[in-house]
């Protein structure tokens, strides 16, 4: 098995593992909204991981499995961490909408280099709507007053994702994207469930 293979392989088993554990965590009075959307958005890249895993197998090309799924999750997870700081769902809704919108200006940006067009434009109007995730994410943190573990979660596992936007300006292979997909998906279910289980 190749690496690129093993880190699907590895994304798969760790995202179910993340599902579970969130699953497990609803049990617990603390964090239940914040852990039902994390088992939700890593059952949703579970299902996704392994139909890129299949299409890995059989040589296709996955990156449209993979902005379906980024689609899906990465606006949850905006609300994900707006539960986590304390935050209502009208104040997650600007960030999440920009979330969104990130993922089409991204998904655009592929489109535009798989055609051998300039993709610069996309790629400044996704970077763009990240600095409107993290500036609504902000207003958040303020409006909320969030201290402590609601403070450092957002931070610790929104920050990262302009890594995302480097290794697609870099034409980064699959397995760099496997590496972030688990860190920010099941690194932020994983840290709210054991939150969760210790409080």
């Amino acid at each position: 098995m190749s690496f690129a293979k093993a880190t699907f392989s590895f994304s798969q088993a760790t995202m179910e593992g993340a599902a579970l554990l969130c699953t497990l965590s609803l049990l617990s009075p603390t964090f239940q909204a914040s852990n039902a959307i994390g088992a939700a958005v890593n059952s949703i890249a579970y299902i996704h991981y392994t139909r890129m895993l299949r299409l890995v197998e059989e040589g296709v090309d996955v990156t449209y499995v993979r902005f379906s799924d980024w689609l899906a999750t990465v606006p949850l997870m905006v609300v994900e961490m707006h539960s986590t700081m304390g935050a209502s769902l009208l104040d997650a809704l600007p960030s999440t909408i920009f979330a969104a919108l990130m993922i089409v200006t991204g998904g655009w940006a592929y489109l535009q280099q798989q055609n051998e067009k300039d993709a610069s434009g996309a790629v400044l109007l996704s970077f763009l709507c990240l600095l409107g995730v993290w500036g609504f994410g902000i207003r958040s943190l303020i409006v909320t007053q969030a201290s402590g573990y609601d403070l450092i979660i957002p931070i610790v596992f929104c920050v990262p994702w302009f890594l995302y936007g480097i290794a697609f300006v870099m034409k980064a292979p699959n397995w760099i994207y496997n590496l972030l997909d688990v860190y920010s998906k099941c690194g932020l279910a994983i840290t709210t469930s054991l939150l969760a289980i210790s409080d």
